[in-house]
């Protein structure tokens, strides 16, 4: 879909979930499973990283999954949101890795 709405000029931008774990075959986890979530500040700063890094994210059962994203999404509503971004942002910045609004990624 992002190649269809950038092919008529939309501006999109592809994201990854620091806080959301994933399936083996690359879906997010459902929320009825108890382990959807990433709760621990630590554990979802570490995806973001490999995001960031390598476009790579560990699913449950240690998959290696590729994903090509231009952002990273932390869900409001996860318990802790705030803590959780706090430590992501730490762990990019003390990584080297510029952060910057959407916009500046297209």
């Amino acid at each position: 879909m992002l190649d269809v709405f950038r092919s008529v000029g939309f501006a999109a931008a592809a994201e990854a979930f620091a806080d959301r774990r994933y399936d083996p075959q690359g879906s997010l986890r459902s929320r009825k499973f108890a382990d959807a979530l990433i709760l621990n500040p630590a554990e979802a700063a570490a995806q973001a990283l490999g995001i960031a890094e390598n476009g790579i994210v560990i699913a449950g059962d240690s998959t290696k999954i590729r994903v090509k994203a231009q952002t990273i999404c932390i869900h409001g509503d996860t318990p802790g949101a705030l803590k959780i971004a706090a430590a992501v942002v730490q762990r990019l910045r003390d990584a080297g890795i510029a952060l910057r609004p959407p916009a500046s990624a297209f």
